[in-house]
């Protein structure tokens, strides 16, 4: 019975990996190439929720502002500012920090993002993940949206980003 081995060869800058081993040995590595690639797709619909929750909390955090806001100067706004009011709505505080909670989330995920378009024919790799499972848009929409000849080529490419998308997260 043979081992499940790794051998990488670096072959114009991509790590190709060679297995031998047994039947059940493949499956398990099929497996867990899948369940990283599920993982970075859940990722990547999290990431565009985080998107929309930043938009809608700096709006909220804008109109709380301007709620706040100090009135035009007048004699009895001075004596209003002598007290111990807040010129800011106290949930403002809240919201800021849940903004740049939030916003961490979206710059690792955009940091990933940027790391797999390096390389050789690698340039679409964020552009085919981002029309994918941000804008939503059908693999025949983003064939001809970047202009590949066929949609096996699109699957190709998008299966490629995503595992190198996961590798870049960590997964």
């Amino acid at each position: 019975m043979l081992t499940l081995k790794k051998n990488f060869l670096k072959e114009y800058g991509i790590a190709v990996v060679a297995y031998t081993g047994t039947e059940k040995d493949v499956k398990q590595v099929i497996k867990a190439r899948d369940e990283e690639k599920r993982l970075a797709v859940q990722k990547l619909e999290e990431y565009a929720l985080n998107r929309e929750a930043l938009k809608g909390l700096r709006s909220k955090l804008k109109r709380l502002a301007d709620i706040g806001k100090p009135a035009a100067a007048s004699v009895a706004s001075y004596d209003a500012a002598a007290t111990s009011t807040t010129p800011y709505h106290p949930g403002m505080m809240n919201i800021a920090e849940e903004c740049q909670r939030i916003l961490l989330k979206i710059l690792i995920i955009e940091d990933a993002l940027q790391i797999i378009n390096k390389g050789i024919n690698c340039e679409h790799y964020s552009d085919i993940l981002i029309m994918r499972h941000v804008d939503g848009y059908s693999m025949e929409r983003i064939t001809e949206k970047l202009g590949y000849s066929s949609r096996q080529a699109i699957y190709n490419q998008y299966n490629k980003a995503l595992a190198k998308f996961a590798k870049a997260l960590g997964l």
